[in-house]
């Protein structure tokens, strides 16, 4: 069967919210299930979302370049 892998893009979590209010979360954080991202700029959600999900930054995906 093939590995599965979820992405949980919830805007404004980091780990210092993982606690007893977060049981499950903080189980599967526990388990190795936590990765740390260095953030996309600028930090829109949408940006962000496109990121994750193609790999590519933001100027490549837009098709304009960043200018100086």
């Amino acid at each position: 069967m093939a590995e599965r892998t979820a992405i949980l893009n919830v805007v404004g979590l980091s780990s210092r919210h993982l606690g007893a209010d977060t049981p499950r979360l903080s189980a599967a954080a526990a388990a190795g299930g936590l990765r740390r991202i260095r953030p996309v700029l600028p930090a829109v959600t949408c940006t962000a979302q496109c990121t994750y999900l193609t790999g590519l930054p933001p100027n490549i995906i837009s098709g304009s370049s960043p200018t100086a």
